[in-house]
Parts: structure tokens; C-alpha cells; sequence
């Protein structure tokens, strides 16, 4: 993905309204649909891959909230065997193309 700003699909704590959404507060987000699998946990939920279409919303970010979001999923570029979350690319389907995600690391 291009440096310096990134698309970002989000579909739980991130999404307004929700317990970190306010990273995201007076970004403009549309409405996305991803395919994966969504299990709500208890405190937070988890993205797996799969075949399940996904409701989220889509984001265009810069590099510093990246980087600020990748701290707060416990995504660790370097050690990504460790980390709680990973981000990878997800294809979307509404709007087409690809973005980021966060992956549940279990």
C-alpha cells in the first residue's frame, strides 16, 4: 500500500460510536462491506478470514494515526508471531478495491 495515506476498514471498537471510535472522530467514513468471519467477544471483536460478508466502515488515514492505531490493536510490525491483532490487506466489496484491516492473531 502507498505511504502517506492509507485506506482502512474497520468493523468493531474502531467504528463510531464505539470504544475507540473517537480515533477516528471527524474523519469522514463511508459504509463498507468486506468477506471475512466477525466473532463478538466479550471485551472486543475478532475479524478471522472467511467467507461471511462483514459490515464496516471505510477510512482514508495517514501514516501517524496508522501508527497510532497499530499501538492501540497491539499490532507489532516487527513481531507480528506476538502481536494480539495483525494488519493486513482485506478486499472489499462495497466500495470495491482494498484496504487494511485488523485480524484477530488467535
Amino acid at each position: 500500500m502507498n505511504t502517506g495515506k492509507h485506506k482502512l476498514f474497520v468493523y468493531g471498537s474502531l467504528k463510531q460510536g464505539e470504544g475507540f471510535g473517537h480515533f477516528l472522530q471527524g474523519l469522514k467514513g463511508v459504509k463498507a462491506k468486506a468477506l471475512g468471519h466477525v466473532e463478538r467477544g466479550e471485551w472486543y471483536p475478532k475479524l478471522y478470514e472467511g467467507d461471511e460478508i462483514v459490515e464496516g466502515e471505510l477510512y482514508e488515514i495517514g501514516d501517524d494515526l496508522l501508527k497510532t492505531l497499530d499501538e492501540v490493536e497491539g499490532f507489532l510490525p516487527a513481531d507480528a508471531s506476538n502481536s494480539l491483532y495483525v494488519r493486513k490487506e482485506i478486499q472489499l466489496i462495497e466500495p470495491t478495491g482494498a484496504a487494511w484491516a485488523y485480524f484477530f492473531n488467535g
